[in-house]
């Protein structure tokens, strides 16, 4: 998800029925929508998160208890990256890149990543799905 999607997920595109787990996304840039199965671990950490912003609409939350920003989970993930030790500059976006490079060197096909990660048009998913070296190891 895009950082404006991910803070404007809201209770009701999250299903978590047994048997039926899925995440509604709505997509921002005019973008098709898409559903998103749930694995165990997330729907594990859903739970939990529900509990936890129980009476707010909206699925991440402020300490305040408010709408959860764009601006604020750039600068969770830069004081994230700050006590790692890292010197890279962090930003929301690199874990899109990051998704797309993991599932394409698992051998996800483009047209699927492409339709995963909401492109319209093909030549934005090639940029994400740059194959490691590795792929050829054992070929």
């Amino acid at each position: 998800m895009r950082v404006s999607e991910l803070t404007a997920l809201t209770w009701d595109q999250v299903h978590l029925d047994r048997g039926a787990e899925v995440l509604d996304v709505k997509r921002l840039k005019g973008s098709q929508d898409s559903t998103h199965p749930l694995d165990t671990t997330e729907i594990r950490l859903l739970n939990a998160l529900k509990k936890v912003s129980e009476g707010s609409r909206f699925v991440f939350v402020s300490e305040r208890r408010g709408k959860l920003s764009p601006a604020a989970v750039q600068k969770m993930l830069e004081r994230l990256a700050s006590a790692a030790g890292t010197n890279i500059k962090v930003h929301p976006h690199m874990l899109r890149h990051a998704a797309g490079y993991k599932f394409a060197n698992e051998g996800k096909d483009t047209r699927s990543l492409q339709l995963w990660l909401s492109h319209h048009n093909i030549t934005h998913t090639v940029r994400y799905s740059q194959l490691s070296d590795k792929c050829f190891k054992d070929w």
